[in-house]
């Protein structure tokens, strides 16, 4: 007898309990709500956006990994980040 473990998905194969980008926890103190790791420096620094229980952005901030790490009954969930497409605007960029 097997566990056929194909269709996991990603997020729960996951085994570390490192921070990474599109991952949501729950914030602790403070008003309730969200924060979702944006970004994961190569130093440790993870760069979050806070959202409101209605799904609102009310700010940002950074914090250790170990800050996640320390904390994962916190993690709930996992967003996909969009890229961000730029339009470029000739001669706009130029210093006056």
């Amino acid at each position: 007898m097997r566990l056929n473990l194909s269709a996991i998905p990603d997020e729960i194969r996951r085994i570390s309990s490192t921070p990474e980008p599109g991952d949501v926890y729950r914030k602790a103190g403070g008003q309730p709500g969200f924060w979702v790791v944006i970004s994961v420096r190569a130093n440790g620094d993870c760069y979050v956006l806070a959202y409101d229980n209605v799904g609102e952005l009310t700010g940002a901030a950074r914090y250790g990994a170990s800050y996640f790490s320390d904390r994962p009954n916190r993690l709930v969930g996992r967003v996909k980040l969009p890229d961000f497409e730029v339009e470029w605007m000739p001669g706009m960029g130029e210093w006056r």
